[in-house]
């Protein structure tokens, strides 16, 4: 935190957003290794791409290596792990037949539905001593950082964008 009595510049408060942010990158690495029930660190890894798959409707592999920034070769053994435990099929595109689409299973959707709890349950004790408007404001801001984050670095709009 920052404790000068003096005038704080825009350098300063551009670093301490660097410092917070990676403090925050760093926390979300460790859930990996928070898990109670999975076995490896790229298990969670694996399951969060249900989550895209359930927002977007069937996606082939290399959709999920373009929205997740992986290389091709950590999508494929995540997908094969996903669609070994049967949370994935891959079905051939209706409009090209060579096209493998991934879909979710029953049992997918039902890690989906798993995973989004934990997630909310996970903010939801984080912001739990938070008032409403507090909360508010902290995505308000999240997402303006966000989006001028992303303009800044070259990727399209707003994650929400891109996720639609």
């Amino acid at each position: 935190m920052l404790h000068h009595t003096t005038c704080v510049t825009r350098e300063d408060l551009a670093e301490e957003v660097a410092l917070r942010l990676h403090g925050i990158t760093r926390s979300l690495r460790s859930l990996r290794d928070l898990s109670k029930d999975d076995t490896s660190r790229g298990v969670r890894s694996a399951h969060l791409l249900l989550l895209l798959i359930e927002h977007h409707g069937a996606l082939r592999a290399a959709d999920l290596v373009r929205l997740t920034s992986t290389d091709r070769s950590t999508m494929s053994r995540h997908v094969a792990r996903l669609v070994d435990e049967g949370f994935l099929i891959r079905k051939s595109g209706q409009s090209d037949g060579r096209v493998s689409l991934l879909e979710l299973t029953r049992s997918g959707k039902q890690m989906c539905n798993r995973l989004r709890r934990q997630r909310r349950d996970l903010f939801l004790r984080t912001l739990g001593d938070w008032s409403q408007q507090d909360i508010e404001l902290f995505v308000k801001f999240l997402s303006r950082f966000n989006t001028a984050f992303r303009s800044e670095v070259g990727l399209p709009g707003s994650i929400e964008e891109e996720e639609q």
